[in-house]
């Protein structure tokens, strides 16, 4: 989930456009995101922060919403957690169609210590075009 630690959204932005320009066409992008609509163990902390971004009583160090520091076993570290039709506009904006995802834990068997250290995580494969 790298490319969502990047702090800013027009940063990330750019790392899809540099993909484009050094694949080659139908090249694939495969990268992965956490999902705020797919793990429900933060769905009532997202439901908060919303309430907080719509009354603008959100962290002004966030850009944008979904913007997080994390205090778990990323230890206070970065992430920006998407939605899927985000990831899904900033591919099209940038020449790629999604052609695949699926959630880390519908297609790995990982064993029990791995899954407890970290949350599931989609798994995209984008489509240059």
């Amino acid at each position: 989930c790298g490319l969502m630690t990047i702090n800013k959204e027009q940063k990330r932005i750019r790392v899809f456009q540099e993909t484009n320009r050094v694949l080659k066409d139908k090249g694939l992008f495969i990268f992965t995101t956490y999902d705020r609509e797919k793990n429900v163990e933060y769905l009532d902390y997202w439901k908060k922060e919303k309430i907080k971004w719509d009354n603008n009583k959100h962290n002004k160090k966030y850009e944008k919403f979904g913007d997080r520091i994390c205090n778990n076993s990323l230890n206070g570290k970065f992430i920006h957690v998407p939605i899927y039709k985000e990831v899904e506009k900033i591919c099209n904006n940038s020449n790629y169609k999604i052609i695949w995802s699926g959630l880390r834990s519908q297609i790995c068997n990982e064993p029990q210590h791995v899954i407890e250290l970290s949350d599931d995580c989609i798994f995209y494969i984008a489509q240059k075009y």
